[in-house]
């Protein structure tokens, strides 16, 4: 009779997953550069970011668990980045041009060759105006502890990436022109 709650306990804890939290957004100084050099006076604001389906995200780390963001959802973290660089340059203004984004993909690859991969459409004041794709490589590990943790690590920069792209495309020079 004593065997059970010690086998119990032995399943649950061989059962039960890890949590992997990545860090808190940390604003581009490549960004702002890039965008400093568009000398323009317009501003932005975010109306929203959203998952274009619940199939969207893709953060689970091998069998370890799910790869989670400070502070809420997915949608929330890429919401707040966005804000965080348009600041950062001095382009956000409430009640101006809303940008919106729909991510299609949020995937995160944990094995080699390791990869964030993101895909996203832009909309400036609901109108269709880009859309980017990215894959953030970075190393993983051979165990499932160490490769989310890497995984983890990575996300900020994978968001880094996918912005800087969308800030770098030409459809956004036309619309800050």
């Amino acid at each position: 009779m004593e065997r059970i709650p010690a086998i119990l306990c032995t399943v649950f804890l061989l059962t039960s997953c890890e949590s992997f939290t990545a860090t808190r957004y940390v604003t581009s100084n490549q960004t702002k550069y890039y965008i400093e050099t568009l000398k323009t006076n317009k501003k932005l604001d975010v109306s929203s970011v959203s998952l274009s389906s619940e199939q969207s995200l893709s953060i689970q780390c091998r069998m370890a668990g799910p790869i989670q963001v400070p502070g809420g959802s997915y949608e929330d973290y890429f919401k707040s980045a966005l804000i965080d660089e348009l600041q950062q340059s001095g382009l956000y203004k409430p009640e101006s041009n809303k940008i919106s984004v729909v991510l299609d993909s949020v995937v995160v690859k944990s094995i080699t060759p390791a990869s964030w991969d993101i895909t996203g459409q832009f909309f400036v004041n609901n109108q269709p105006l880009t859309s980017i794709s990215t894959s953030f490589p970075y190393k993983t590990s051979y165990s499932a502890m160490g490769a989310c943790n890497n995984a983890a690590d990575n996300l900020p920069y994978a968001v880094e990436d996918f912005y800087s792209k969308f800030i770098r495309s030409d459809e956004f020079r036309s619309v800050m022109k």
